[in-house]
């Protein structure tokens, strides 16, 4: 089985040479490492060609012309990988020796599962080990990781899935998002709770998920994070439905991708994405509204369960003060 590795990189000097040694240590070398840069003003490029004289593997690395941003980054990495196993890798974070041996032998076992996620050791930006692990964030806030543990820098992807998700659409915010919606549809996705890398947490991570937060998470925490508005995604409603819009087509023609093997899940899944699309148009609706008039449906959306899927309370608070 042909390794890949796909990384994106933007101005990552001072944490990426530790995530390329950490390949160097693997009990199982990959057969290829791809890297895409977005246009990094740092020391970033003089990092990769100094690690390429030196790699004992083949490394592909192109830079964009502009600045094109994570999702498609990630898209134009994994374009260029050649292996039937791929893995994502951030730029900031540190792999254990055993990572790629361990997930290519439960990829090699399991020719149902698609998509196979690792769990991941919290640190702070020096990797210093706080004891947690976003697997246990995730069950001590009373989640199920299935729906929510969704993390690019853990994820290995078969090539005959990774076909299918590419191209990225424009319209996605997060590659792994998209990756990881259609998995779950098909309910080809594996969470491995092997702890094989750490997760380095800094102030310039994109997720600020409660799960990786550097304390120990409960529900009461969950809820007060849910409930904080600093670092509001922005994912709203109108670019939701888009998204969904867009998965929606990909299911149907999903349908021909393997007809029969995968046709109830896709069914199923059909049916799960259309509701959602349901409420994200009451979601719009309701912001067409005066702020006076939102009150009411927004309590009567959430009683009914229908921000679960969202950011619950969050998202229905947004509701009644956004546009």
């Amino acid at each position: 089985m042909k390794i890949s590795i796909a990384m994106a990189t933007y101005n990552g000097a001072k944490y990426l040479q530790a995530q390329l040694d950490s390949f160097l240590r693997q009990t199982r070398l990959p057969d290829e490492l791809v890297v895409c840069d977005d246009g990094s003003s740092d020391g970033t490029l003089e990092i990769i060609r100094k690690f390429i004289e030196k790699a004992p593997f083949k490394v592909k690395w192109e830079q964009n012309d502009t600045n094109v941003g994570v999702s498609a980054n990630f898209n134009r990495a994994l374009a260029l990988t050649t292996g039937d196993l791929i893995f994502l890798s951030d730029q900031d974070d540190v792999w254990f020796e055993s990572k790629i041996q361990t997930m290519e032998e439960v990829a090699e076992r399991d020719q149902e599962n698609l998509l196979f996620i690792n769990d991941a050791a919290l640190t702070d930006s020096c990797l210093r080990e706080i004891g947690l692990t976003k697997l246990e964030q995730i069950r001590a806030g009373g989640f199920n990781p299935y729906k929510i543990f969704i993390m690019g820098c853990c994820s290995v992807i078969k090539r005959r899935f990774l076909d299918v998700c590419l191209p990225i659409p424009k319209n996605f915010t997060y590659h792994d998002r998209w990756i990881d919606l259609l998995a779950q549809g098909l309910r080809r996705k594996r969470i491995i709770d092997n702890v094989l890398q750490y997760s380095r947490r800094h102030k310039e991570n994109d997720s600020h998920a409660f799960s990786s937060q550097l304390k120990k998470a409960n529900q009461l925490n969950v809820i007060i994070h849910s409930i904080k508005f600093r670092n509001i995604v922005t994912i709203t409603p109108y670019t939701q439905i888009g998204e969904y819009k867009t998965l929606l087509r990909k299911v149907k023609e999903l349908k021909k991708w393997d007809p029969g093997k995968y046709n109830a899940d896709i069914l199923s899944f059909e049916k799960e994405i259309q509701n959602e699309i349901n409420i994200l148009q009451k979601r719009i609706d309701i912001r067409n509204k005066s702020r006076i008039y939102r009150f009411f449906p927004v309590w009567k959306m959430f009683i009914k369960g229908e921000y679960a899927s969202f950011w619950g309370f969050k998202s229905a608070m947004r509701d009644i003060i956004f546009k």
